[in-house]
């Protein structure tokens, strides 16, 4: 009789000393692979509060074109675009929200849309509700249109300075959510990022030298 022996293959567990090495080399390579998601996580972001600053800047030209050239006021100004919107819900709504801002400004009366905002406008140049301070579109011949700040990230729904500059450290108002910077949305319709130092009054906010309030 042929006798069969069953043959048992042993098996090198891993020691105490090998399974800590592996675990420092994961940590290791998550330690240089994290920034490097963050960052890129942040530049998405920033990316996507560009596209909203954008698509606002169109229905603002929208608005303009069906108000006989009149600037969309600043006053509850999303509760104006809300109409313009080609689907008036919470996921289009989801424009005047900046993807970085935590705590987004509760503004307007569309209670069933909810209009937070994470922009505010600047009424220097858009004007305001008060028939003193709507602002009616000019062809104005030396206006620098992308020079002019119309909108930015903000942590109000408006902008209304009338001292040399504008910072987040002495207004309160623009906030830094992007790489120590914020997008702004110009008069000509393209959006940048700027960091500080403060942007002139003069040169960025006002819409023309020596500005007042227009009189018609």
């Amino acid at each position: 009789m042929v006798k069969f022996t069953k043959m048992v293959k042993k098996t090198k567990a891993f020691t105490l000393l090998e399974l800590l090495i592996v675990i420092g080399i994961i940590a290791l390579l998550a330690s240089m692979l994290l920034p490097a998601l963050s960052k890129a996580r942040g530049i998405a972001r920033r990316t996507k509060c560009i596209s909203n600053l954008k698509q606002i800047g169109m229905i603002l030209d929208i608005y303009k074109t069906n108000n006989d050239g009149w600037y969309c006021p600043g006053y509850h100004w999303a509760d104006k675009l809300v109409p313009y919107l080609a689907r008036p819900d919470s996921n289009s709504l989801r424009i005047f929200i900046c993807p970085s801002d935590e705590t987004p400004f509760p503004i307007g009366t569309v209670e069933e849309c909810d209009p937070y905002l994470s922009y505010a406008m600047n009424v220097m140049i858009t004007g305001d509700d008060d028939t003193n301070m709507q602002v009616k579109m000019k062809k104005e011949k030396n206006i620098n249109f992308s020079e002019k700040v119309v909108m930015c990230d903000a942590d109000n729904d408006q902008i209304m300075k009338d001292n040399t500059v504008l910072s987040e450290s002495d207004q309160c108002r623009i906030e830094e959510r992007h790489s120590s910077g914020a997008n702004y949305l110009f008069w000509d319709g393209h959006v940048e990022w700027h960091a500080e130092p403060p942007m002139p009054l003069d040169k960025y906010w006002h819409p023309y030298d020596g500005w007042t309030w227009p009189d018609e």
